[in-house]
């Protein structure tokens, strides 16, 4: 039986002129799919959600300069997952961590 976990979250701030757009989605896509975890990303206040293994998703949440996300891991490998999927999305739209939990 496996065990349940906890979510792991980190909130971030967009700060790059062009916000997400291909070729970001492309390098999230790709790194959050190495990656058991369920990931996603809260926008909109968190009324909405886009996976993060969905270069599609990502690109239909289009997020700006100024967006706050919030990045959730759920999974055996969350931890992992929410560092790795939070280092390139910030180097990819150069975000600023606000908040973790």
């Amino acid at each position: 039986m496996q065990q349940e976990t906890e979510m792991v979250s980190r909130t971030m701030v967009i700060k790059g002129k062009n916000g997400l757009h291909l070729r970001p989605a492309g390098r999230i896509s790709e790194t959050a799919l190495r990656f058991q975890s369920e990931i996603l990303l809260e926008y909109n206040g968190g009324l909405s959600t886009a996976n993060a293994r969905s270069v599609l998703s990502l690109l239909a949440a289009g997020l700006q300069d100024g967006d706050e996300v919030v990045l959730c891991c759920k999974g055996c490998d969350e931890k992992e997952a929410l560092d790795e999927v939070a280092k390139v999305f910030s180097e990819e739209t150069e975000a600023v961590p606000l908040r973790e939990r």
